[in-house]
């Protein structure tokens, strides 16, 4: 953790009693812990608990298995990839890449979604993250749910794009180029999601200079 230029205290020890996560989180938020690193056994059904208090009390959390934990002392490989999410998760960059749509006066963001064939009526998840933190390669997420269509990004495309540029304007001095919107697992650049977004961009640009509006999609 040190070669990354972390700075780690000595851990506080806890243990899960009778399953009750929730007690671990409210001590963690109490003691004004970053992160709390989990150390579970394989076949327990801890995690997406986890992963909802986690959003419930905005605490980190990593979640490992006993397997993992065991190969950690003789396997260097496996403590170097510990350290690096913990690292990540805590806001650290490792790495720039060079792209010219990674040009750091562009603004990219990206989407994602859950849905799958089936489900019912249940509602879908859309991520989003994109370059408008403080630093051009540290990305922010966040997620929306949307009904069930055959278009789920085209109801929340414009107050994303709109909310990321007016946080990209907030954080950064440098003006951006254009957003880049980022599909995945859109099939074609024909989609009608695709077209929709890019009739958004088009129709929300306001400056006299004219934008460079570019969409990516991927599978």
């Amino acid at each position: 953790m040190k070669e990354m230029g972390m700075q780690v205290e000595n851990p506080q020890k806890n243990f899960i009693v009778n399953g009750n996560l929730k007690v671990i989180f409210t001590e963690a938020v109490k003691n004004k812990r970053q992160m709390l690193l989990f150390i579970t056994p394989d076949n327990n059904n801890y995690h997406q608990k986890m992963k909802a208090l986690e959003l419930e009390h905005d605490m980190l959390t990593q979640d490992i298995k006993f397997a993992t934990a065991e190969r950690y002392v003789r396997q260097p490989n496996t403590r170097k990839n510990i350290a690096n999410k913990i690292y990540i998760k805590s806001g650290g960059l490792n790495y720039d890449v060079e792209s010219k749509y990674f040009d750091k006066n562009r603004l990219v963001i990206g989407f994602e979604t859950s849905h799958k064939r089936g489900g019912g009526d249940a509602p879908i998840a859309i991520g989003v993250s994109a370059y408008m933190s403080d630093h051009h390669m540290k990305f922010t997420g966040e997620y929306f749910f949307v009904k069930r269509a055959s278009d789920v990004y085209g109801p929340i495309i414009k107050d994303v794009v709109s909310l990321c540029i007016n946080q990209t304007k907030k954080n950064r001095t440098a003006p951006t180029s254009g957003p880049v919107p980022w599909f995945i697992s859109v099939v074609s650049p024909k989609d009608s999601t695709v077209r929709s977004t890019r009739n958004t961009l088009e129709k929300s640009k306001r400056s006299a200079a004219p934008l460079e509006t570019t969409v990516q999609t991927s599978q």
